[in-house]
């Protein structure tokens, strides 16, 4: 079987014109992930310029009155419908509607996949990796970056994380603005820096090691709050997207997860059952309120949620279960 496809066999199977022998070859070279990013470009040109509809209103108005005088019945036939008819009939119009907004969702979907390439982290693994503009990237565990499929535009370097990633962005002749968005409607926005920011559910944080950032946010009664950043400071976000950045000593030690390392500073243990949730997708169940609320101080290199709570165990009076995704946590028996 041919083993390269070229953009015009590419095109002439988006119009609809290969051979069928043609359309198993594609079909199959499509199946190579490798093969995916020149597959959807040549179906981002092609459909540039070949427009799937052109509207003509006058045109449409007019079948749209000729299906309907054809089709309808009239207005006594209509109330003469059983009751029961009746009732049911709204339900053929919110199955149309229902398929209408899948439709619409697929379409949003498959814009998305064709617009952004996607870099994925599996549970405790990190991922290094260098962006079109030069600038480096690590995903910590369990996060998704998405990037511009084609290449970034001419205003700006945009970026969507979800999860945690540290950046060490390039400056360009052109000043181009680098921008990562986040899913708490949080942009950080710099020229050439190095960073760290962590978006998850349970929080929203920016930790800058050099250079400067701006930050954006978008709170929820449509206004936008405004704050910089200097070298060793951290920000967060409030539940109502409000700013809060205050200086801390030791800012590396927000990403020393590259290492595989954790620092706490009087940091409870729900809280770190949390991150190790997020982490490894492992739930850590601790049964005592007590226990839950013991903080723990200093720094630990663990590759697994199993061995940084057999760590913490053995520095104190814990014992702990494993059960397959799941660990409790709690008190020695004496």
């Amino acid at each position: 079987m041919q083993s390269s496809i070229t953009y015009e066999q590419l095109y002439q199977y988006f119009s609809g014109h290969s051979s069928s022998f043609q359309k198993k070859q594609i079909e199959e070279w499509a199946k190579d992930e490798k093969n995916l990013e020149m597959f959807y470009h040549a179906l981002a040109n092609w459909e540039k310029n070949n427009l799937q509809y052109y509207a003509d209103p006058l045109v449409a108005i007019g079948r749209h009155q000729e299906r309907m005088a054809r089709t309808l019945p009239e207005e006594t036939e209509y109330l003469a419908y059983p009751e029961s008819a009746r009732r049911r009939f709204p339900v053929r119009w919110l199955t149309a509607a229902s398929v209408a907004l899948f439709l619409l969702a697929a379409g949003w979907m498959y814009q998305s996949i064709l617009k952004y390439k996607t870099f994925a982290t599996e549970y405790g693994q990190t991922l290094s990796l260098s962006l079109p503009d030069g600038s480096q990237v690590t995903l910590n565990a369990n996060s998704t970056l998405k990037i511009p499929r084609f290449g970034f535009d001419n205003e700006s370097r945009t970026v969507f994380l979800e999860g945690e990633a540290q950046f060490q962005v390039t400056h360009t002749p052109q000043d181009k603005r680098f921008i990562v968005k986040t899913p708490t409607s949080l942009d950080v926005i710099v020229l050439g820096t190095n960073f760290t920011v962590l978006a998850r559910s349970r929080a929203t944080r920016v930790a800058l090691n050099s250079g400067k950032v701006q930050l954006l946010s978008h709170l929820k009664d449509r206004r936008s709050e405004e704050k910089f950043m200097e070298p060793g400071q951290v920000a967060t976000l409030d539940p109502e997207g409000h700013i809060d950045i205050k200086r801390i000593a030791t800012i590396e030690d927000l990403s020393a997860w590259k290492d595989h390392r954790f620092v706490f500073s009087a940091t409870p243990l729900s809280e770190i059952a949390l991150m190790l949730d997020e982490v490894f997708g492992v739930k850590v169940i601790i049964p005592e309120q007590q226990v839950a609320q013991m903080t723990v101080s200093g720094s630990f290199t663990a590759h697994s949620a199993e061995e940084l709570i057999q760590t913490l165990s053995e520095a104190s009076t814990l014992t702990y279960q494993k059960e397959k995704r799941k660990i409790i946590l709690q008190s020695k028996v004496n």
